[in-house]
């Protein structure tokens, strides 16, 4: 008797304490989406954290990430860049001969997006690099100057970030659209550091004559459309998101499903969702510093207002680029074909079929393979340059024997 009742009461306690959880469960899930309609935007740096931690937690090889202070430069003081470093296994940064990969994520975009190809790469044997650019992420929002200084600005941020992560040899120069512009940006300006340069969909390419052309050739537009385009470029390219408050992360699984797709295939069908409350948290924050930036280096119909078609030419005469467009990407390609008639054969135009503008995660496979064989070439030209450099010193010395 005594057995039974003691059963009872243990079964009801369990019951209870059950009945309780679920109670308190059901608190925090209301009492964080009131919470995120009385915020208006419901977003944080914790939230951030978490959604990058959630996106980062599918690569399967071993990365560290963390803030670099870049110290005070042109205007943009105090800034810390948010890192992602990964070393391959036995790496000896004295011994090995793989160059250094560092790549450049696009508009609107942070590390966490490189999540399809950082693993890959690293089976390179290299050592990888991404961080968050100036105003975009987790690192710094600071004010940027309008104009061109924007962008002189953000190519010295890239330089400091490199003094102060120690990365002092050569490396390979990855940029994706807007991250490709500043990343051709900074060859230009420090050669001595790239050993070769490759822009994937790269945006801010085509000359402004060239945009003219393309924008005559367009379906003339009515008044209100002309008009209702004249306000939007009064405002910063992301505005609406942060306009939509509580609506933000619906909006974005409305507008952008298709980013959801080019993950499911590492995440699992159904699982891809934190890559677009990642994208989310990047860029509702209240100070978007990097879209002004961008927003103050484009035209009002988004073409570059410094076109990089302009300045190629003046890239440094040892340093080779690869293009890599998608074929139904909305970029237009030409420029790449340009370039290569301008430079010769030290430029290579590698077009993915079926591949959109966010060519590094339609076709993740192709992209790593493409970005992988150039990676192989970069190796095998350095070291036969080091190895003629050994044969002409083992013959000055035999000359002095």
């Amino acid at each position: 008797m005594f057995s039974q009742m003691l059963n009872i009461l243990i079964y009801r306690s369990v019951s209870l304490l059950s009945l309780m959880s679920q109670i308190t469960t059901y608190y925090y899930l209301i009492s964080s989406r009131v919470s995120n309609w009385f915020r208006w935007r419901p977003t944080s740096p914790h939230e951030l954290d978490r959604a990058e931690s959630k996106v980062l937690s599918f690569l399967k090889n071993p990365f560290r990430t963390y803030y670099v202070d870049i110290g005070q430069g042109l205007g943009v003081d105090n800034s810390k860049i948010w890192t992602l470093e990964m070393t391959p296994e036995a790496h000896n940064d004295n011994e090995s001969s793989a160059t250094p990969l560092v790549l450049i994520h696009g508009f609107a975009s942070a590390i966490g997006l490189w999540a399809l190809n950082l693993d890959s790469l690293l089976q390179t044997g290299r050592k990888l690099y991404a961080f968050d650019l100036l105003g975009f992420g987790k690192s710094s929002r600071p004010t940027f100057d309008s104009g061109e200084t924007a962008e002189v600005q953000m190519i010295d941020s890239i330089e400091r970030w490199r003094k102060h992560v120690g990365l002092d040899r050569k490396f390979i120069l990855l940029g994706h659209s807007f991250g490709a512009y500043l990343a051709a940006s900074y060859t230009l300006q420090y050669p001595e550091r790239v050993s070769h340069l490759i822009l994937a969909d790269p945006w801010g390419m085509p000359s402004l004559q060239m945009n003219q052309q393309l924008t005559q050739r367009q379906i003339p537009r009515p008044l209100w459309v002309k008009m209702v385009a004249k306000v939007v470029t009064m405002f910063t390219p992301l505005a609406g998101l942060r306009a939509a408050g509580p609506w933000g992360p619906q909006l974005i699984h409305k507008l952008r499903p298709d980013i959801k797709k080019k993950f499911e295939q590492m995440a699992g069908e159904g699982n891809a969702d934190c890559f677009l409350e990642y994208i989310y948290h990047c860029n509702a924050n209240h100070m978007p510093s990097g879209e002004m930036a961008f927003k103050s280096l484009s035209t009002s119909l988004g073409w570059a207002r410094n076109p990089m078609i302009d300045r190629i030419t003046e890239l440094h005469p040892e340093i080779n680029m690869t293009f890599i467009y998608g074929s139904r990407s909305w970029i237009d390609r030409q420029p790449g074909f340009q370039t290569k008639y301008l430079l010769g054969d030290r430029v290579n135009v590698e077009i993915i079929q079926g591949s959109g503008h966010h060519v590094y995660a339609d076709k993740s496979e192709e992209f790593n393979e493409l970005v992988a064989k150039v990676c192989h070439t970069v190796d095998s030209r350095v070291n036969d340059i080091d190895i003629n450099d050994s044969d002409d010193e083992d013959m000055g010395q035999a000359l002095f024997d």
